[in-house]
């Protein structure tokens, strides 16, 4: 995101990125100034996927591959103290876990206690209270506590937990399937903004962490919008406007993440 002189906004084209390999299935997380991609397919889910954010447009991509102990077709993401974990699918059909470091290309198991045959559906993970919940494509959403190394079912979070869903100062933000609103969640349960945000019909709509404050991009016909709401102030509208017009109506706004230059 890029803002103007004259304070307008707009999305720019980051090469490093555009050349990235990463799906609609792949599952993507902002690491300082790292994006950290795993999966979206058997061969994409072999390696953790490590893009330097502060390559120059001109130059050409540099990407850090480290080798994952198990292939994660599909996988959640999120960052623990000073590891990243990713929990996911395997090729086998079994839920497994395991965590790196940015440091170091040693990537560990983690035991985890959680018994389920899972079909094949898109993962997304989500670190509040030193603990990774996980928004899952049409089933119920989960919740791993590192600490004692289990993952169980996290009824409290479905009811408006969604993919487009991401975390603010140890919070989860989520616009609601159920009533077209913004609601937080903080562990426990679920609230709305005091304000209500209008995004129109859009089903291509993401959330992402803004220097603190919530972004909303999503997609109206050939053009994708904008809007960045107050936190502090329960959703008050700081912007609103078109930052980018495609030369075609069929695409769909897959990852967004957040990242410090």
């Amino acid at each position: 995101m890029s803002e103007t002189v004259n304070g307008n906004h707009k999305l720019v084209e980051f090469p490093p990125m555009s050349k990235a390999r990463t799906n609609w299935l792949s599952s993507c997380i902002g690491v300082a100034s790292y994006v950290v991609s795993v999966g979206g397919s058997l061969e994409l889910g072999k390696n953790a996927v490590i893009t330097d954010c502060t390559q120059k447009p001109d130059q050409d991509l540099h990407e850090q591959k480290y080798k994952m102990v198990h292939d994660l077709c599909h996988s959640a993401l999120g960052v623990m103290g000073s590891k990243v974990y990713a929990f996911g699918l395997c090729s086998n059909g079994t839920y497994r876990c395991q965590r790196f470091s940015l440091e170091s290309e040693d990537c560990e198991s983690v035991d985890v206690a959680f018994d389920e045959n899972p079909p094949l559906t898109k993962l997304k993970g989500l670190v509040i209270n030193e603990k990774l919940y996980i928004y899952r494509l049409g089933m119920s959403a989960l919740v791993f506590d590192p600490l004692q190394g289990k993952i169980e079912i996290e009824k409290s979070l479905e009811e408006h937990l969604s993919e487009d869903s991401c975390v603010i100062g140890n919070k989860i933000y989520s616009l609601s399937s159920v009533d077209g609103c913004i609601h937080v969640y903080d562990g426990h349960y679920w609230r709305r903004l005091l304000k209500n945000v209008e995004v129109g019909y859009s089903s291509h709509v993401q959330l992402v962490n803004l220097r603190g404050n919530l972004l909303i991009l999503y997609k109206s016909g050939k053009e994708v919008w904008g809007k960045e709401i107050s936190i502090e102030n329960e959703g008050a509208e700081v912007w609103c406007e078109m930052v980018m017009k495609m030369d075609r109506a069929l695409f769909v706004i897959d990852h967004i993440v957040s990242v410090t230059l």
